[in-house]
């Protein structure tokens, strides 16, 4: 189930306010749950996989790829395989994929 992060408490912290919008984004599939807290533990906002547009990565299992269609869908994010790999190595891959997009020259 897809939860909604809260606003800070302390609403009228302005570097609070600007860091919640600026939190970096992951979609991860639904079979692959168990990351949810793994990467809200490291700073991340964990998006459901319809919302993947919204984020520096979508992170599926090897059957998702297969039974999901993600495949079929244009993704404007890069795509994460989490099959055979540790919490860690798919954060570190995520990563990857995250200050490669911050290097890329951003059109106006």
């Amino acid at each position: 189930m897809h939860k909604t992060p809260r606003r800070p408490h302390n609403k009228g912290d302005k570097a609070t306010e600007v860091a919640f919008f600026m939190q970096k984004k992951v979609a991860i599939s639904e079979g692959l749950s168990g990351l949810n807290s793994f990467f809200r533990e490291r700073g991340y906002q964990v998006l459901p996989p319809d919302e993947a547009d919204n984020a520096v990565a979508l992170v599926v299992s090897g059957a998702t790829l297969d039974f999901t269609g993600v495949q079929k869908r244009a993704l404007k994010v890069p795509v994460v395989n989490a099959e055979g790999q540790t919490p860690e190595q798919i954060f570190q891959q995520v990563e990857r994929v995250s200050r490669m997009a911050d290097a890329k020259p951003r059109l106006t």
